[in-house]
């Protein structure tokens, strides 16, 4: 300790302070590393729910305002034909990497719905088609590593205007 007629510290009080700080640094370690790997899990989380309800709100509003529906592809593709329009037609579709794309019809491709977040996703998609009726499922996976997935689905049903 500094005493009125002391000029400075002793090697040994600053060797003392120093592993004192260096133990309690060591202790903390850990739990800061576990609060990285929960902030990982929320990031993959928000981004499957987010891609989820992103997808099913345009495939929603689409099918809503379009005058005929046709599933495909073993119900992997959904067709849209928009009112009003015999040529310009929307499909959605999950590719082959998992990635959900929605292609509206004015030759700009099937562009990508979803893939661009910090953490890596994969999309599924599954139609159902009955008496004017669009049966959707949704399930969006998102991971920061793996083994370590989080998993949100959506399910939902839609009346086409015939």
């Amino acid at each position: 300790m500094l005493m009125w007629n002391q000029k400075g510290i002793f090697l040994a009080e600053l060797l003392a302070a120093m592993t004192i700080g260096v133990i309690l640094l060591a202790a903390s370690a850990p739990f800061f590393a576990a609060q990285i790997k929960w902030g990982q899990d929320i990031i993959c989380r928000i981004e499957a729910q987010q891609t989820a309800r992103y997808g099913m709100e345009n495939i929603i509003k689409d099918a809503k305002n379009c005058r005929r529906a046709l599933v495909s592809n073993n119900g992997k593709r959904l067709d849209l034909w928009r009112q009003g329009s015999n040529a310009a037609v929307i499909y959605y579709l999950a590719d082959a990497d998992g990635i959900l794309r929605r292609d509206s019809g004015d030759g700009s491709g099937a562009q990508p719905m979803s893939g661009y977040g910090l953490a890596s996703t994969k999309s599924e998609l599954q139609f159902e088609q009955s008496d004017g009726i669009v049966e959707i499922d949704l399930r969006v996976t998102a991971w920061s590593k793996p083994g370590r997935d989080q998993i949100f689905s959506l399910h939902s049903a839609v009346k086409v205007q015939e």
